[in-house]
């Protein structure tokens, strides 16, 4: 749904049902041009918010992903994992690239926040 319209569309064609896990975990770009869906064991599908084609699927840990933010600039995905690591992620290069694997936690990583300006994780 469109929250400033309040128009809903349906999309054109069916979203395959292996992109979506029982946790239903998503995050859209704040630009809106693209849905980041976790995929199961460590895995994340990244969608074309317009058509619903998969645009790339990359592995970002070895574990399962509890949570995921966008920086505000769109271009980094921050993931958090059940083994306490966090995978910094630039979705702008031509195919995913880990930019850091954060490591350390003493217990699983279940919530993450960019500041507004996207000086800090």
């Amino acid at each position: 749904m469109d929250t400033r319209s309040g128009a809903t569309r349906v999309a054109p064609k069916a979203v395959p049902r292996a992109i979506f896990d029982i946790h239903n975990l998503t995050c859209f770009q704040p630009n809106g041009r693209c849905l980041a869906v976790y995929k199961p064991v460590g895995e994340v599908a990244l969608l074309d918010t317009d058509s619903l084609e998969i645009l790339s699927i990359f592995k970002a840990h070895d574990n399962q992903i509890r949570t995921m933010v966008f920086s505000a600039d769109s271009r980094l995905l921050a993931t958090g994992c059940l083994d306490g690591t966090i995978s910094i992620t630039d979705v702008t290069a031509n195919g995913p690239s880990l930019v850091a694997k954060l490591r350390g936690h003493a217990n699983w990583v279940v919530g993450l926040c960019f500041a507004p300006d996207g000086s800090l994780l």
